[in-house]
């Protein structure tokens, strides 16, 4: 049985996305954050779907806030994020993909996004998912790709 994640039972991970200063709180203590990764990757659906809601909104909602941390910990996030992206779990892999395509994207990520296309395994890691036998797998994938081939250094 996994813990509440932020001590209080009656406090949810979306209530506390919905404050900036539990959100900052929560980025800034590391050992929180990480734990998203466990609760994305539960087996129980309302678990996983609550926790990856709120994983993305934080985020993508705190953009300066998000874009420092993924700079300070690019190495950390990213070893953990390629979890969720190569997981088993159809629906994991289809919203873990989606969601970096917006990271990536999103302008405040700018030098997050040219140190994740300048990795060879991670090109290398898209390019395996654009073969995915999933039309929808390979479209998220495609997304991520035409990062790499578009951008212009």
């Amino acid at each position: 049985m996994l813990k509440p994640l932020f001590g209080k039972a009656d406090k949810t991970p979306a209530d506390v996305v919905k404050n900036l200063r539990d959100a900052l709180m929560v980025i800034d203590r590391v050992k929180y954050f990480q734990r998203f990764f466990v609760f994305v990757q539960s087996d129980v659906f309302d678990i996983a779907t609550d926790a990856f809601s709120t994983f993305k909104d934080l985020m993508t909602k705190h953009k300066n806030m998000c874009s420092e941390y993924l700079e300070n910990n690019y190495d950390r996030f990213f070893s953990q994020y390629a979890a969720l992206t190569n997981s088993e779990n159809y629906v994991t892999r289809r919203q873990s993909l989606k969601l970096l395509g917006e990271l990536l994207l999103d302008r405040h990520n700018f030098s997050t996004m040219n140190k994740y296309i300048t990795s060879p395994e991670n090109l290398k890691t898209i390019m395996e998912l654009l073969r995915d036998k999933r039309r929808n797998i390979q479209y998220e994938a495609f997304h991520v790709f035409k990062t790499t081939v578009f951008t212009d250094f």
